[in-house]
């Protein structure tokens, strides 16, 4: 199975371009060190990662911000757990956090996660897929459909 890795890159508080990066699950613990810094490089002011915290839960942390930080204690303490069961793949999304709103698609299936939210899905044997709209400040910033984010 493979972890699907969402980076957010910025050139303005307010627009938000979604790049991708397929990470095997075996390679993430190490991976997710150095991946999850603050982004460096021109527009680049805002990254997220997923953090392996054991027993297959995974924990999407923001680290730093361009005008609109999100300090990364926020989503530590409010954490957007993600529980992969180990043969079918997609269980569950929880989110919480103070600006950011998740639509997930799963399977072809939408499914709504609110800052607050707990929001699950069947499992389905032919693993998993997230289409991810991100709504920032209440407005949508910008929305990657599952063929963009997860192409091969």
């Amino acid at each position: 199975m493979n972890i699907r890795f969402v980076k957010l890159q910025s050139g303005t508080s307010d627009h938000l371009v979604v790049n991708a990066v397929d990470v095997p699950a075996r390679h993430w613990a190490g991976l997710a060190r150095n991946l999850c810094q603050p982004t460096r490089g021109a527009g680049a002011d805002v990254l997220v990662g997923m953090v392996h915290t054991g027993q297959g839960r995974f924990d999407l942390s923001c680290l730093g911000g361009d005008g609109v930080t999100v300090p990364a204690t926020v989503w530590t303490a409010a954490a957007a757990a993600v529980a992969i069961r180990r043969r079918y793949g997609y269980q569950a999304v929880r989110l919480r956090a103070d600006h950011l709103a998740f639509e997930v698609s799963v399977a072809g299936q939408d499914v709504r996660v609110h800052p607050g939210g707990h929001q699950s899905a069947p499992d389905h044997p032919d693993g998993w897929q997230i289409s991810v709209r991100y709504v920032f400040d209440g407005e949508i910033a910008h929305h990657a459909p599952a063929s963009d984010l997860f192409a091969d």
